[in-house]
Order: C-alpha cells, then structure tokens, then sequence
C-alpha cells in the first residue's frame, strides 16, 4: 500500500511517470514465456517460478526521453531454504540489465529459519544500486521481499531498456518468484517532463497542469498545491527534527546555538543531536517534530560499522526534503572542526519528494554514533486544536487529486 501511494504521489506531483505495472494476474505466459500459481490460488499469479532448470525471462521497455534515471520496485518470493548450509552456497537470483546483459546478484538468502522480518541487505555495482527489506515470512516455505533497484541512464542510452530476471540454483526444492512489477521514469529536474508542450503528451499534461486555476478548482493553484508556498493552499510545509528522548536528546539552544539559525522561514535552533547510541541488534527508534507537532518517524539499526536509517512520513504528509547526518561527534564538523547545524551542511541530502527515504551510513568504527535528521515534511495538518480540516478544504483536495487522476 505504501509503494502504491509512493507511485501515485510521484505521478501526480509530476516529476516521474510510471511506465510499467504488472502484477501478472493476466496470466499471459505467451508475454513473458514463464508465469506460476501461488500457494495452489489460480487469481494469484507470479513471474516465475526460476529454479535449476527453468531457464531466464526477458523483455525491452521504452523509456521516455526526459528520465535520468528509472526506479524498478517488484516483490520477490523465495521458496524453500535459500542459504541453507547444506545446499549450494552460490545459489543466487539475478537481473541483468542492458544491452550487455550486466549482472547485479541479489546475494544469497539466508536460512528462513534465522531470518527476521524487516530485515535489509543491499548493494552497488557499475552504477546500479538495489536494496531488498524483508516483509513476510511463512516459516519455510515464503519468505517476501520488497527489492527496488534503481538504474542510471548508460543503461538505456538508446531509449529503451533491456532487463532479465532468472536463478542459479543446484537443489529442486528451491526457486524464486517476481510480483507486483513498476518500473519509474524519474527527471532530473521537474521541468523536463514539460519541453515541448503541443508537441508530446508529457508536454500537454504540463501544460494542462500549468493551467489549473482555469479548471474551477477551488482558488488554489497546481503550484499551490504541491509545494503548500502561499496561504492560500491547504497544504503547508514545516521544517522538522527527529527527537528521542529527554536523556538522549539535546536541543541546538541548549548545546550553545543561542542566536536563532534560520532554515527556509523556519528558526531551526529547536532541532536536536540524539546520541550517543552504541551497536545494537536492536532498532533505535525516534520522531520528527515539527514544533510541538509529531509528523513523522525514524528507525536506525547500527551494527558492524554500518547504520541505516529510514525516514517516515506520517499520515496524509510527505517529505519534500531530507537532510542527516550519523557520525562519531554530535554534530557534523567543518574543515576547520566547528560544530553546524545548518541542514544544507549535512552529508546526507534527499531533495527528491517521497513518503519515506532510507540511507546506509558505513565505515563506523564501532563506538556510539549520533544522529541527526531534518527533514521538510509538506500536507495537510491538523488545527492547533486538533480539529480535522474543514469540508472545504477536504472538497478542495479531492477536486486537486480528480483533477490529476484526469490528466495522468
């Protein structure tokens, strides 16, 4: 439900457009030349099942021509004991990509047995970066990953994008499962989906998009809408902190940070440093605050030398921007070993808008870490009293989302 609404939202704020979907109920084995039924139901259908002697599938896309890079989100199902010590360790599932057929390994499972839900594993070849999260786990017999890979441009130079899925497996009683198949086509710039706008479809949705105050919705504008900048939106952005607790976190004021330290039209010395956390097998968790307000929250896992972090927005909320830093001292240094917390200085940046954004910090030496995570979290908020917004107001969005529903 999550990437669901991610993809909508990235669609209808009109800076990517989702060029595939396929969850494969249709059954078309003539399509894809390899489909399966899951757990014996014939309306739950898979791309699959890969195993020793099921051979690879592989299909060309078009990408549009304003994509810097493309985003593939798909589940993976694994079947039976991927990892386990007495099978084959080289077992694998893989994608190759491109023309060349470059292969990205998505590593071998680890035994069902041992494995948590919610666990991570990632990784980084020739420019390519993918990320599995583990979802559900039925003992032995599924375990469902959410796997998102994201492919820069060399590898559909040509407009058109060549992807494989298959398995190298030894045992029969092992195999591997794709569902719920996107693929995204992301700018590099918002702006680019719009060139040339009597001549492309993008470019007539942009210029549709441009003209919504001429569509009887309500006084706000497309502007307004998506970036909350004038009071005459509903939407509003705020700048936030993620806070632990009493004991672990402590605010920029206190720590010295008198002067008031403006970020955008927000005074930012409320945010706080939250630390020292040591290695753990455990998840640190905390909240983003917008004033008094929870608008968000944060996980870290920090464990041999490696801290990842996820950033969450909450209910009806989204994140315009993230900044954070994880690091040994409280602070993020400069050259000169002075203590900022200005976020443009942070060294972790997302400027791309997104309901959550997650990151691996590495090459920790061990000892406890500090974090700090701002982040500008836009949408629709509650009345200083708690009181849901007015009739209007939510008229007003559903108009906005029918409206983009229509052009995209």
């Amino acid at each position: 439900m999550a990437l669901d609404t991610e993809i909508r939202m990235t669609n209808e704020m009109g800076c990517g457009e989702t060029i595939l979907y396929e969850d494969f109920n249709m059954n078309d084995v003539g399509d894809w030349g390899l489909i399966a039924t899951q757990d014996g139901q014939c309306d739950q259908t898979f791309l699959g099942q890969f195993n020793h002697d099921s051979g690879t599938v592989k299909k060309v896309f078009d990408v549009p021509d304003f994509a810097a890079f493309l985003s593939i989100d798909f589940l993976l199902y694994q079947f039976g004991d991927w990892g386990n010590a007495e099978l084959d360790q080289s077992d694998e599932f893989f994608i190759k990509l491109g023309p060349d057929g470059t292969k990205f390994s998505l590593a071998t499972f680890e035994d069902g047995n041992a494995f948590e839900s919610g666990g991570t594993r990632s990784g980084w070849l020739a420019g390519v970066n993918w990320k599995r999260q583990s979802i559900t786990k039925l003992g032995n017999t599924r375990i469902t990953d959410k796997v998102s890979v994201y492919v820069p441009p060399k590898y559909f130079k040509d407009g058109k994008l060549e992807i494989e899925f298959g398995a190298n497996v030894v045992e029969d009683t092992i195999s591997a499962g794709v569902d719920e198949l996107r693929m995204t086509a992301h700018p590099r710039k918002c702006a680019d989906m719009y060139r040339n706008p009597e001549d492309t479809d993008l470019g007539r949705r942009g210029r549709d998009l441009l003209q919504l105050q001429d569509q009887n919705v309500s006084s706000a504008s497309a502007a307004d809408f998506t970036t909350g900048e004038t009071e005459q939106s509903p939407v509003q952005c705020h700048v936030a902190y993620a806070y632990h607790s009493s004991r672990a976190s402590h605010s920029f004021s206190d720590m010295g940070f008198g002067e008031a330290v403006v970020h955008g039209d927000e005074d930012i010395t409320f945010g706080w440093s939250n630390g020292p956390f040591a290695a753990s097998s455990y998840a640190y968790s905390l909240e983003m605050y917008a004033g008094d307000t929870v608008v968000g929250s944060v996980s870290m896992t920090y464990d041999d030398g490696e801290a990842e972090v996820t950033i969450d927005a909450g209910e009806r909320l989204w994140l315009k921007n993230v900044n954070s830093y994880v690091g040994h001292s409280r602070l993020p240094l400069s050259e000169d070993g002075r203590e900022l917390i200005d976020p443009t200085s942070y060294p972790v940046v997302h400027e791309r808008m997104s309901l959550s954004r997650s990151f691996v910090v590495s090459e920790l030496d061990g000892s406890p870490v500090y974090i700090v995570a701002e982040a500008t979290v836009c949408g629709l908020f509650e009345s200083p009293e708690g009181e849901e917004v007015d009739g209007s107001v939510n008229n007003l969005v559903n108009s906005v989302s029918g409206f983009f529903k229509k052009i995209f």
